[in-house]
């Protein structure tokens, strides 16, 4: 309790909202005007998503407070998850909170928190799983995967993978039939949750598409990142503390899970428990950083951490493992260093020291929870816009007392959070290269939301 609480607060103290996450919002908006993801707008593959957010938008009265709840306490649940999870392959609270510490400094983004939970939630049951082998067990890992298909497409396919390779490191080919029994009963499962979804996508013609896209789309996203450490300013013309940062933590999240898995290979059939959890974990961690880290890296990191974390955790405590004397002691000084390392590149990828942050959220409580809480509760336009956007600030604002409920709306460019800013009348259809966009309003914009200056209608 006390880790959730720690990382709701540290989190709810500083609520920010990204552009990027206004492109499930918006689709939210619009399912609560009646629209259907797939059937009126684009929809790449995140129904789960999507509509979680459109009760909390019922619920929170179309303000960003339900959102900023649900997503913060989705992320504070994985990072206490990863507290227990790393303590459960350490025996170690220190090395827990360690842990626990860097998969909050490093901040996930709030829109990817499925990515966090879904993931942790995953490597939970699969411990489970490996200390109670049997149809229940492997039934809720097989329903949770489902459950992270509908999350995100892709989710569903990783996590497949780390259950089917969770039980066979399990049962082994020696109990065949319990492995077949079990790998039925998940994906029996799994496939019942998602099969009212694939019906209604074959409803509406989008089932062949979809899979076309994803696929290709899929492939498209396996790569390795590989930056060099530099002295000077990083390739975007970055800080170099920040830029070296970013490598250090790529290179160790790729590192350690191919160690752990060198570390169970080399013990074949005389796997542990232990050991059959963390090889399980390895081969997650390693098919999520080859998917999920593209482009920049202080961006994507936080998606991989959480998991990555509680594996880099317990090779710490294998460093520090028994040894001869003098071993033990060099062992535990490559572990602390490695520990200190890590934890000062997570501070670097910070917008701000960590520890200050969430000691200055402790001392200010409770303004800490009430200022932020007022501004969820207001109006989201006023909210969530910085500075540097004050033009979509300007085209919401226009599209608010200028238009129409059942107004079409084409905005070019990528500008989510306009789509979601309206408020009480209908959402833009944010339909991108869906059939019908031809059916869109035209609209003149002007930088003064006045619309008999402007013209209210084109």
């Amino acid at each position: 309790m006390a880790v959730f609480t720690a990382a709701f607060l540290y989190q709810f103290a500083s609520a920010r909202f990204s552009n990027d996450h206004f492109d499930h919002l918006s689709k939210a908006v619009q399912v609560l005007h009646g629209e259907y993801p797939v059937r009126d707008f684009l929809d790449p593959g995140r129904p789960l998503t999507i509509a979680l957010s459109a009760v909390t938008l019922a619920m929170a009265g179309g303000t960003l407070f339900g959102e900023a709840v649900l997503t913060m306490g989705a992320i504070a649940t994985g990072i206490t998850l990863v507290f227990w999870l790393t303590h459960q392959v350490t025996r170690s609270i220190p090395v827990a909170g360690w842990a626990a510490a860097c998969t909050l400094a490093i901040e996930p983004r709030l829109y990817g928190y499925p990515k966090v939970l879904v993931c942790v939630v995953a490597v939970w049951l699969a411990f489970r799983y490996v200390d109670r082998p049997g149809r229940a067990p492997a039934a809720a890992l097989g329903a949770w995967g489902g459950v992270g298909f509908l999350f995100r497409h892709d989710l569903g396919v990783y996590l497949a993978l780390f259950a089917a390779l969770t039980l066979l490191l399990v049962r082994g080919w020696r109990d065949v039939r319990g492995l077949v029994r079990d790998a039925a009963t998940a994906g029996g499962v799994a496939v019942v949750l998602v099969t009212p979804y694939v019906w209604y996508l074959l409803a509406h013609d989008a089932f062949a598409a979809g899979a076309t896209e994803g696929g290709a789309a899929f492939l498209r996203a396996m790569r390795l990142t590989w930056r060099p450490f530099q002295l000077g300013p990083g390739p975007d013309g970055g800080p170099w503390m920040r830029h070296n940062a970013e490598v250090w933590l790529y290179d160790l999240f790729l590192v350690v899970p191919v160690l752990t898995l060198a570390l169970v290979a080399r013990a074949r059939a005389r796997l542990t428990p232990e050991l059959r959890k963390v090889g399980a974990l390895a081969v997650l961690c390693l098919t999520l950083l080859l998917f999920l880290i593209r482009g920049n890296l202080d961006s994507r990191l936080p998606d991989v951490a959480a998991p990555s974390f509680v594996l880099v955790g317990w090779l710490l405590t294998v460093l520090s493992g028994p040894a001869g004397e003098w071993r033990v002691t060099a062992r535990r000084g490559v572990a602390l260093v490695l520990a200190v390392v890590t934890w000062l590149g997570v501070v670097q990828l910070s917008d701000w020291n960590p520890v200050r942050r969430l000691a200055s959220a402790v001392i200010r409580l409770p303004g800490s929870v009430t200022e932020p809480a007022a501004g969820l509760l207001g109006d989201p336009l006023q909210f969530w816009e910085r500075e540097e956007t004050t033009h979509v600030r300007g085209l919401a604002r226009w599209m608010r007392e200028c238009t129409a409920p059942d107004d079409r709306l084409l905005i070019f460019g990528y500008h989510p959070d306009a789509h979601f800013s309206p408020g009480g009348s209908s959402p833009a259809a944010y339909r991108c290269s869906m059939p019908g966009i031809t059916q869109a309003q035209p609209i003149s914009v002007s930088s003064s939301p006045d619309c008999a200056a402007n013209g209210s209608r084109s």
